[in-house]
């Protein structure tokens, strides 16, 4: 694990904060029961390709304490669309992410609208690496037009 906060900001609210290294391989993230939050941001789609989102969600609920939260930040697959397994277009029904979360052992307290975008259409032909800031303009390994 990597300190991150006080050192760098003198001033930080909440201490020192500490990233973890996560993927197929890995082991625990952090010493069970050691944690007061967890978040995932925009990366369910990516651990779902890799065939490691349970391991992330069971990872997640073995390091937090009793009364610590885990924060979602994921783009949104319509409810009535068919789930990729792999999710190829970077979204994820919600349904779905509570569904692993629960099977993790997490219980759902609160969603919010906050980064809902009416505007996106989730139509783009790269899924949602052809939002800004990327603009993927060609499938990934293959040659910009």
């Amino acid at each position: 694990m990597t300190p991150f906060g006080s050192a760098f900001h003198p001033t930080a609210p909440y201490g020192d904060i500490e990233f973890s290294a996560f993927g197929p391989t890995s082991g625990p993230v952090a010493p069970p029961g050691s944690c007061d939050m967890a978040l995932f941001m925009r990366n369910i789609h990516a651990w779902m390709a890799a065939g490691i989102a349970e391991k992330a969600f069971a990872d997640a609920f073995a390091a937090l304490r009793a009364g610590g939260i885990l924060g979602v930040e994921q783009h949104r697959l319509d409810p009535d669309d068919d789930q990729d397994p792999a999710a190829t277009s970077g979204y994820v029904q919600e349904a779905f992410v509570r569904q692993l979360a629960a099977e993790a052992g997490f219980e759902f307290v609160e969603g919010s609208e906050i980064n809902a975008n009416e505007r996106d259409t989730k139509d783009h032909p790269f899924g949602v690496d052809t939002l800004p800031p990327l603009r993927l303009s060609a499938p990934r390994g293959g040659t910009e037009p």
